[in-house]
């Protein structure tokens, strides 16, 4: 299944802010089967930097990488130097925890609906369940999903453009609770799938102190190195888009001449950003470091 979504440009004058407004879509995707162990997730999320870097020239060879005690979470050895490595995230849950609630809440009902014969009409479709901002997920979202069950169960189609015979649009089911829930053709996909998005900001300033907290609670004796990864799957196998935003406005601000970390770290002694599974990356040191990779 293709990845589709929008974001709009915004500013806010009130906090003198720019920032981005997800526009719908499929902002959650399953790139690959979970459960994913913590190994995985930071293998994965180490070799796919370290290609960047490479892909870059923007490394030392021959590197070699071992388990570190945690921290660091890796050793990175060349020649007679080794550096602690410390391997961690930024998502949409350090910044819009709001927005992850949603992702959550879609992919539980994608299993309430899945194995029901009921909603058997279902199948090789996608539920598109679009969040009304100014609301936020009930703690109790068993109520919620009674009401989104009750609403599917009768088969309407899928969007297409067209009407049904009683003149209502294909694929619309209508206002439910909390959510606006319209039914696409999924492709190339026989099961149920659900994707629930909301239409929230993302703010730079909201980013960049979400990168700072990251950083500075990584701040430990033994981490000489940090590689923040944006993009990266979760447990599940689960991609952002939103996460991807978040890498964007981190590079807008380097390249607008803004400092990442804005803070001098104690240990860490250089950093890297990385978007999960591309060749985009930000590197940074703390007064012209040693390191195993070139600013870039």
């Amino acid at each position: 299944m293709k990845e589709h979504h929008a974001m709009l440009e915004l500013y806010n004058s009130e906090r003198n802010d720019s920032g981005l407004i997800a526009l719908g879509g499929i902002l959650d995707r399953q790139h690959l089967l979970g459960p994913i162990a913590k190994e995985r997730i930071e293998d994965l999320q180490l070799w796919s930097a370290l290609k960047a870097l490479a892909v870059n020239g923007a490394i030392l060879h021959p590197l070699s990488v071992q388990l570190g005690g945690d921290p660091p979470d890796r050793l990175l050895s060349h020649a007679d130097s080794t550096w602690g490595l410390e391997l961690t995230e930024l998502t949409i849950e350090d910044v819009r925890g709001d927005l992850a609630r949603v992702r959550r809440f879609g992919r539980q009902m994608r299993q309430r609906l899945r194995g029901q014969p009921k909603f058997q009409h279902l199948r090789g479709r996608v539920v598109m369940l679009s969040k009304r901002p100014e609301d936020q997920l009930p703690r109790d979202l068993d109520q919620l999903a009674s009401e989104l069950e009750t609403a599917l169960s009768e088969d309407k189609g899928y969007f297409d453009g067209s009407n049904d015979q009683q003149g209502s649009l294909k694929g619309w089911y209508g206002i439910c609770n909390l959510f606006t829930v319209l039914v696409n053709k999924a492709g190339g996909d026989d099961e149920v799938q659900v994707n629930a998005v909301s239409h929230s900001e993302l703010m730079r300033q909201d980013v960049l102190q979400g990168f700072e907290r990251r950083v500075m609670n990584k701040d430990r004796p033994g981490n000489d190195l940090i590689i923040i990864t944006c993009g990266l799957p979760d447990k599940q196998g689960y991609v952002c888009s939103y996460d991807h935003a978040i890498f964007m406005m981190l590079r807008n601000t380097i390249a607008e001449g803004g400092k990442l970390p804005s803070r001098t770290p104690t240990h860490i002694r250089g950093g890297l950003i990385h978007l999960w599974d591309t060749d985009m990356l930000i590197t940074w040191s703390e007064d012209n470091e040693s390191l195993p990779w070139a600013s870039t």
